[in-house]
């Protein structure tokens, strides 16, 4: 089973597509609010499969977070999730390493192939 970590601030979203990813027969290896609260829970040996990283995070923005995870987790490929005014963060995590990007308003149909290509492009490395 994949393992799928989702890292944004706004709880009501982030609780709606666990239970979407869950639907879509995800693990949910590490739910999170910010980066200090994903830092603290990866460094107990959940390490995730994909990690879904909002686009604008408070506290430790999602730029230094990404920087962070390619770092200290160079492997796990990172999907920028993002609203529709967001475009501009969106191109900031590409260039500094997302694998790719997906609107919060997608279909789970969308979501569903999103994280398969991933999984699919990240296996064949």
């Amino acid at each position: 089973m994949i393992r799928i970590a989702i890292i944004d601030d706004q709880k009501l979203f982030r609780q709606g597509f666990l239970i979407l990813l869950e639907q879509l027969q995800y693990d949910i290896s590490i739910e999170a609010a910010n980066g200090d609260d994903f830092i603290e829970k990866i460094s107990h040996g959940n390490t995730p499969d994909i990690i879904l990283l909002d686009t604008q995070l408070k506290g430790m923005d999602s730029y230094s977070l990404l920087r962070w995870i390619k770092i200290n987790y160079p492997n796990v490929p990172v999907i920028a999730l993002h609203d529709k005014n967001d475009f501009h963060f969106m191109l900031q995590l590409l260039r500094a390493g997302a694998v790719t990007h997906l609107s919060k308003s997608a279909t789970p149909a969308v979501v569903q192939r999103t994280i398969q290509e991933v999984v699919h492009l990240h296996s064949h490395r």
